[in-house]
């Protein structure tokens, strides 16, 4: 009996308590160690960031970022062309507001900021690989970890490694910066020609099973962390345009009245709400507000334009932000 008690307690309860102390104090060196603040734990739009410096201009600059409905909905040359102002994309798949905020501390406060933030990032629920960064990861509190990741052990520590790791790269080792060129050849947009075969057994399929919608719950800790992301952004002064993108009119009337539709007005809702308290953060509604230009062959899957929408989307959200930046301040009117 004796030797079965030591093969517990040395094959069972000291290797769990060991790694519950390894977590402890993890997660008291990433809430006490303000090195890691100005991180945004996402190699690619490090990467971006890095290898756009040279197109960066010395005076004023509309900076594109997010996640990947403005990496691949908004063009550069054409907010150019456009404004008058020099303008690059460093958004990158899945990039939540907890990570692009700390990296857009890399370009001037005079710079304007022009944001795409998808509902996705504040489900509780959306936690499949790849849909929660490892900056709001950081930002979570071991309780609220542990809520979100009740039913999947093993992605709560691959989150855990994945974030050690980084820290561990960042802090020791020489950063190793790489992006597709063919994106830098454009100023960081990703433009993607497949143009959208509408399928309703797919889109019926999808609104059951969609990533971006798992168990929705928008009143969780991710929606904390979003406004902390957005005060952030408000205490750094710039001009910053948020939106909330378009989906196509397919995927707009069939989840309309369902738990999706709901969802995404409640996000815009919100979101609007959270920006109107801040004297430099305005924000576009364009999931509420039909664009009549954007057909659903103006798409490549049911909420991604293509490049032939990117090419509308761009102009009309260039002449928006025209317009507004003319009204908010003359330092920003350049043409």
């Amino acid at each position: 009996m004796k030797i079965f008690l030591r093969k517990i307690l040395r094959f069972g309860l000291i290797p769990i308590l060991s790694f519950f102390l390894v977590i402890l104090f993890f997660e008291y060196y990433l809430g006490n160690n303000s090195r890691l603040n100005i991180f945004s734990f996402n190699n690619n739009i490090e990467s971006k960031i890095f290898m756009l410096q040279k197109v960066v201009s010395d005076s004023l600059n509309i900076i594109v970022a997010g996640d990947s409905r403005a990496e691949r909905q908004l063009i550069p040359k054409i907010i150019k062309t456009h404004t008058g102002i020099n303008s690059i994309n460093v958004a990158v798949s899945a990039g939540d507001l907890a990570l692009t905020v700390p990296a857009l501390s890399a370009y001037s406060d005079s710079d304007v900021f022009v944001i795409s933030a998808s509902s996705w990032q504040i489900n509780d629920g959306a936690i499949d690989h790849g849909y929660l960064s490892y900056k709001c990861f950081q930002q979570i509190g071991l309780v609220d970890k542990i809520k979100l990741y009740r039913n999947d052990t093993k992605e709560l520590l691959n989150m855990y490694a994945g974030l050690f790791t980084y820290v561990l790269r960042h802090l020791f080792l020489d950063s190793n910066y790489s992006y597709d060129e063919e994106v830098i050849k454009e100023e960081g947009f990703m433009g993607i020609q497949s143009v959208l075969k509408v399928n309703m057994k797919e889109v019926t399929h999808l609104i059951g099973s969609h990533s971006w919608y798992k168990n929705i719950n928008s009143k969780g800790c991710r929606f904390q962390v979003l406004i902390e992301s957005l005060n952030r952004l408000d205490e750094k002064g710039s001009l910053v345009f948020i939106y909330q993108p378009p989906v196509s009119p397919i995927w707009k009337e069939q989840t309309k009245n369902t738990e999706i539709g709901m969802f995404e007005k409640e996000y815009s809702k919100k979101l609007d709400s959270l920006c109107a308290k801040s004297d430099n953060i305005i924000f576009y509604d364009f999931y509420s507000t039909d664009i009549s230009q954007l057909k659903n062959e103006m798409y490549y899957d049911y909420q991604h334009l293509n490049r032939k929408g990117a090419e509308v989307f761009s102009k009309l959200i260039s002449e928006k932000i025209k317009l507004d930046m003319a009204k908010y301040s003359k330092q920003y009117s350049r043409k």
